[in-house]
């Protein structure tokens, strides 16, 4: 493969002949393209970055990203509020707070919600009381909501490299992240965790963080599994969604063929896949008190939980019996963020390594991305998954990602509707409860 080694990195734009225009403040309608190139130069068609020489393949990108201690970079400060789900369940969102305000507070067990531990990540604290009742406000400064990959949170590196710069003065976002269930150490308050297809978290707190800033234009970014969350959620949502514009960064599109992709190599299906199968095992190990009271799952938990060794094995396991499905590849299948491309009506910008091992390159949605004109696909060759570490060790998305949505807030006139006036909008097919029914237009 061209992009199996190297360290210089090559942008290339995948999308519709005529995309949504975008109403501008001032002049004629924009576009995402037109943004870009006046905005954020790294991400233009054709557009070559130098990245690590050390780590010269997606996979070292990766291992990096991994292993590497990003403690000292990055460092942002979170104040935490946990929400409550229609069942019960227990969502945390981390607002970036600034290190003056962490540490104006104290926290005491009495600051502690019902349910959740006192331990909490790095730089991170409950909100007190007083600031739980003056969270909500009028201001429209506008705000990031970020999602984060496989049973990561707030602290991880990739997350923290864009809420560090999205928050700065110079682009005066808000930012908070919602960690997914029973992640980043907060506790489960029912027997259920999460998975790529499961969007009512996000659906809730979208209405949520709506009811408390009901001024603010919200942006979204997901990463990973986040970024399947995310795209599965926006294409649900189709015109009715929330944000202004999303980026989807390293989606695995295809579920059952990035399952492939990762065991078709050594690496992946000896290193990468028991890996991340580890991590989730230990995630259920962490909650086991809570999801042993499902009777279901109790059971396979004590047959199986020292037994599986790789995603597909977990998720046979685990993943799919909690939410319903027989296999892991009946939830793969259907629960793939590919499937709902063709209902995205939100401007999204979507940014794949063509060397990512975990997703694979077979698996995206290029001729999806070419027929929605709300959609721009950006590959790049290099970068591997969550990696694009440049030779100062800073992430090359970061920043540029940033300035995408900074040049959005500073060029599109958010009060008006999308133009999509001379765009050919995608048809919707004719499945209905399962069955393909006629007519059809021809």
């Amino acid at each position: 493969m061209p992009f199996g080694f190297g360290f210089v990195s090559e942008v290339t734009h995948y999308g519709p002949e005529r995309p949504v225009r975008l109403p501008s403040k001032s002049g004629p309608a924009t576009s995402m393209k037109e943004i870009i190139s006046k905005h954020v130069p790294e991400f233009e068609n054709k557009a070559s970055a130098i990245l690590n020489p050390l780590l010269f393949s997606g996979d070292l990108q990766t291992i990096y990203a991994g292993i590497g201690n990003f403690d000292s970079v990055d460092q942002v400060y979170y104040g935490r509020d946990v929400m409550t789900y229609p069942n019960g369940g227990a969502g945390c969102l981390d607002f970036c707070i600034s290190e003056r305000r962490y540490s104006e507070y104290e926290t005491s067990q009495d600051d502690v919600p019902k349910g959740q531990s006192a331990v909490l990540p790095p730089r991170t604290r409950f909100f007190v009381k007083s600031e739980l009742d003056g969270l909500a406000s009028q201001d429209t400064r506008p705000l990031l909501v970020l999602l984060h990959g496989l049973s990561g949170g707030s602290y991880e590196g990739y997350i923290r490299a864009v809420v560090s710069q999205i928050t700065d003065a110079k682009y005066g976002f808000e930012a908070v992240v919602l960690n997914a269930r029973g992640c980043a150490l907060s506790q489960i308050t029912t027997p259920q965790l999460f998975n790529g297809f499961w969007t009512d978290d996000v659906r809730f707190t979208m209405k949520y963080l709506r009811k408390l800033f009901p001024h603010r234009p919200f942006f979204g970014i997901g990463f990973s599994l986040g970024a399947s969350i995310l795209a599965n959620y926006v294409g649900q949502e189709s015109d009715n969604c929330d944000f202004k514009a999303v980026c989807i960064m390293a989606d695995p599109w295809d579920l059952a063929g990035s399952a492939y992709c990762i065991n078709r190599t050594i690496l992946g299906s000896k290193a990468y896949s028991p890996a991340m199968t580890q991590s989730l095992v230990s995630l259920l190990k962490k909650h086991e008190k809570m999801l042993l009271e499902d009777e279901a799952f109790a059971k396979r938990y004590h047959s199986n939980i020292d037994k599986v060794k790789t995603l597909i094995e977990f998720d046979n396991q685990f993943t799919g019996p909690m939410f319903g499905f027989n296999t892991a590849m009946e939830y793969y299948r259907l629960g793939s963020s590919f499937n709902r491309i063709m209902a995205i009506r939100t401007p999204c910008l979507i940014l794949n390594a063509l060397d990512d091992p975990i997703v694979g390159h077979e698996c995206l949605p290029y001729h999806e991305v070419a027929v929605n004109p709300y959609t721009l696909m950006l590959t790049t060759t290099h970068g591997g998954h969550l990696g694009y570490f440049k030779p100062n060790g800073q992430r090359w998305y970061a920043d540029p990602v940033c300035r995408f949505f900074h040049g959005f807030m500073e060029d599109v006139d958010l009060t008006q509707e999308n133009i999509t006036e001379g765009c050919t909008m995608p048809v919707k097919h004719k499945v209905v409860d399962d069955r393909l029914v006629g007519p059809f237009r021809t």
